[in-house]
């Protein structure tokens, strides 16, 4: 990703040296992002109408090319001292089986030109360039700038053959979901079909509420937010199922725990009533007339007395305990009974968090009740999937411990604010909130103060040495008021453009590389942690590496903003929020 037209210039230059000199067939593929670069435009189009626009190369150019393809090109029959025939026509198309240079002169078509020495050695590199080269433009029509483009820069039309990738079909986006779920265990082949009816369902759902005007906002749901909505999903049915797997491992052992301890106050009972038979029954000595037998017989009634006084406490503490433990095994077999519920209901509830969190977001409170309640669960019950039927995605997002600490941090206390605030905890994507009153950022900066976030906004003069400082040291970074064209110098960041090379990860901001700060990170990204106790069970996953610590959170104070389609969905993979006041 570049950031400005001399970049562009250098690495189109680069390119084309290596494409013409190497004889190598290459696909250049550039979208509208990195068009939206000032003067980036013209540039490509240079590239779009020539293949080789000279205006890209000096005088030193021309010649590393002559040194480097002179062998190639005296093969040919083309030399210095020999001349080229060029034949001009109308249109730029090489005559079959020629082995000579040729060029267009539309000053004077239909002739034939010579051409000598370097010039012809020139026309040779820019005429194999030219054929090797294919030039692909991805830009999203739905705004009017591909339109301005078009009426600007005639070439888009006049030398590009346009491709139209419609909306996918429902068979189309359920193959795709079986395919991505193929790897996810389920209890039947059918009910991962059903899973992948349902989160197509999902999908043309979310179209059908924006087409309605559900929101305010310009969403827009292309397959890659419904990608996005498989992969949560499989990592949320993941972690939920391990997660319920080990509590119901540590239930079972403690209930076979409790078993024990139980037998062995039955014993310690049954002992202590042999031992009081015992104290009872024991025939004394009969009465004697020496002096020796009476006081041994006072003292084994002394030793009966105490042994029995010990045995009847034994007994009532082994009454006690078993009482206790015959309680408390009660209780633990009801919650293990209900784990094991939630294990069979896991599949559907995991379906309708998932959808939650990739689509809830641009949402308000009303629109999101709805589809959560009369569209996507009575849609899995009449699948046939298992599911709660009072199902609430928060409660498996989050805990009363989390949100009850970010009330303490300032959130508002309602339930749209807690949702929203669950979203930008769990969503995989940057997230970027829409926040007129700046509830949203002051609750987040609180939120992340331990953590050393990072405020900052394009306004500030210093903000490429603030953003390259956190990612560096893995900081999470608050960008303020953000435009709805962002500076081109965050694409990278924003696109999650990370370079691998020597075991780390690169990004580029501006002209620097700059290395991003990694940690061992738990598999299936997104699975939710709603309480300190499920932290530590959370911790034993599997884990592993190459995963960015660094976390960039976006807030316009716009309240109707238009963001791009490739900002929304292509690449930042944005949750739109709206916090209430």
């Amino acid at each position: 990703m570049t950031d400005s037209v001399a970049d562009l210039r250098d690495e189109l230059r680069t390119l084309l040296l290596r494409i013409g000199s190497e004889a190598r067939k290459t696909i250049f593929m550039f979208s509208d992002a990195i068009a939206r670069v000032p003067g980036a435009l013209p540039v490509l189009m240079g590239v779009l109408k020539s293949g080789c626009p000279a205006s890209l190369f000096g005088d030193k150019d021309k010649d590393y090319v002559a040194n480097q393809i002179r062998p190639q090109v005296a093969d040919a029959g083309i030399g210095d001292n020999r001349c080229a025939t060029v034949i001009v026509c109308s249109a730029p198309r090489e005559p079959r089986g020629a082995t000579h240079a040729w060029r267009l002169d539309s000053s004077r078509p239909r002739r034939i030109v010579l051409l000598r020495g370097r010039e012809a050695i020139w026309d040779f590199f820019t005429s194999r360039v030219s054929r090797l080269l294919h030039v692909i433009y991805c830009v999203s029509p739905v705004d009017g700038k591909l339109r301005e483009s078009c009426e600007q820069y005639p070439a888009l039309l006049s030398c590009c053959i346009p491709v139209w990738f419609l909306p996918w079909p429902e068979e189309s986006l359920q193959r795709v979901a079986v395919g991505v779920l193929d790897e996810v265990p389920f209890e039947s082949s059918e009910l991962r079909r059903s899973c992948s009816h349902h989160l197509s369902f999902v999908y043309e759902s979310v179209n059908a509420a924006i087409a309605c005007g559900a929101t305010r906002h310009t969403l827009y749901n292309t397959p890659v937010w419904f990608y996005e909505l498989i992969r949560q999903f499989s990592a949320l049915l993941t972690h939920e199922r391990r997660r319920l797997a080990e509590r119901r491992t540590r239930l079972e052992n403690g209930l076979q725990m409790l078993s024990s301890i139980d037998n062995s106050a039955r014993e310690m009972r049954g002992g202590s009533d042999v031992g009081m038979v015992a104290a009872a029954g024991v025939p004394l000595d009969t009465p004697s007339t020496t002096k020796l037998l009476s006081l041994k017989q006072s003292f084994k009634k002394a030793l009966f007395q105490s042994k029995l006084e010990a045995s009847q406490a034994r007994a009532s503490l082994a009454t006690r305990m078993s009482g206790e433990l015959k309680q408390e095994r009660t209780r633990w077999g009801e919650q293990l009974a209900r784990l094991k519920e939630a294990e069979h209901l896991v599949v559907g509830d995991c379906l309708l968090a998932a959808a939650f969190l990739a689509y809830a977001g641009p949402f308000p409170p009303a629109e999101r009740a709805r589809l959560l309640t009369e569209v996507w669960l009575p849609d899995i019950s009449a699948r046939g999937i298992p599911v709660d039927a009072r199902a609430a995605p928060m409660r498996m997002l989050s805990g009363e411990a989390a949100t009850a600490q970010w009330h303490t941090e300032g959130l508002p206390a309602d339930a749209c604010s807690e949702e929203n605030a669950t979203v930008v905890k769990m969503s995989e994507r940057w997230p970027l909130m829409i926040d007129p009153q700046q509830q949203a950022v002051s609750w987040l900066a609180e939120h992340e103060k331990a953590s050393g976030v990072i405020r900052w906004s394009m306004d500030t003069s210093s903000w490429p040495e603030m953003l390259m400082r956190a990612i560096e040291d893995g900081l999470p970074i608050i960008l303020e008021n953000m435009d709805e064209v962002p500076d081109t110098r965050i694409f990278a960041v924003l696109f999650r453009l990370w370079v691998p090379r020597g075991g780390k990860l690169y990004v580029s901001i501006g002209d620097r590389q700059v290395e991003v700060h990694c940690q061992s990170s738990v598999d299936g990204a997104g699975a939710p942690v709603a309480d300190a106790d499920e932290q530590d069970e959370s911790a034993a996953m599997h884990v592993s590496t190459s995963t960015p610590l660094f976390r960039l959170f976006l807030q316009t104070r716009q309240s109707t903003p238009h963001f791009g389609a490739e900002l929304q969905v292509r690449a930042v993979r944005s949750a739109l929020l709206v916090l209430r006041a």
